[in-house]
């Protein structure tokens, strides 16, 4: 583009030498020059190709800056999510499993309650030692699930609560499913206390707080919304 000026520029120049002198300066007869104008035309042109070039280029990396951005905090956000519900289902397992092993201690322990366990004299001492020892297991069991329930059913009822998106319902159904449970385990005990010698009868031992405390068992977790944990309901 400036070769092709110069060229024009030169052209001029030697028009003018050949042509007389007249009144209106060189620059103003370059420029009302056919040459001239091709000249402005040129430089112009390539000027503001440039510029509208570059402002395109710069539109073009601002939009695409502002998908990635937009990308990356979709990611995030996708991350985030997928922790949350993660959280949330760890939660709800971590209390289904308390509930689970507490109910079924309370279970064992009024099972040997029953006169199938009783150590008569008239049973011969390998089988008398065997079922004591099976006795004192069931007993360490529930001595074992009882403290861990006593120990881990308020922060399991804590963790339910937050992790959902709705505090006051998920807590509300925790605590109905804790008074639940934890009456058939003082049911359970009371019985076993009573019936320690072999005097119970285990299939009638609890049974209506045996039967709330599964029923509990069973809805929390709709009643706490995991059914919904792939949605905001939970």
């Amino acid at each position: 583009m400036l070769r092709s000026a110069r060229l024009v520029v030169e052209l001029e120049k030697i028009r003018g030498d050949q042509q007389p002198s007249r009144s209106k300066p060189t620059w103003q007869r370059f420029l009302e020059s056919t040459g001239g104008a091709a000249l402005i035309t040129v430089l112009v042109g390539g000027i503001a190709g440039g510029l509208i070039t570059s402002h395109l280029e710069t539109r073009q990396k601002d939009r695409e800056l502002a998908v990635q951005k937009e990308q990356a905090a979709e990611q995030r956000k996708s991350a985030a999510h997928k922790e949350l519900l993660t959280a949330r289902l760890t939660a709800v397992q971590g209390a289904i499993d308390l509930l689970g092993r507490a109910i079924a201690a309370g279970e064992d322990l009024i099972v040997i309650t029953g006169p199938e366990w009783r150590l008569q004299e008239a049973r011969a001492e390998v089988d008398a030692k065997v079922t004591r020892r099976k006795k004192e297991e069931l007993r360490e069991g529930w001595n074992t699930a009882d403290a861990a329930w006593r120990s881990q059913r308020h922060s399991a009822g804590l963790l339910l609560a937050v992790y959902s998106s709705k505090a006051r319902n998920v807590a509300e159904a925790w605590r109905q499913t804790e008074e639940t449970v934890a009456g058939f385990l003082d049911c359970a005990r009371d019985y076993y206390v009573e019936h320690a010698t072999g005097t119970g009868d285990p299939s009638a031992g609890c049974r209506e707080a045996h039967t709330a405390a599964i029923d509990a068992l069973v809805a929390l977790p709709k009643a706490v919304g995991v059914t919904e944990i792939v949605g905001p309901e939970f």
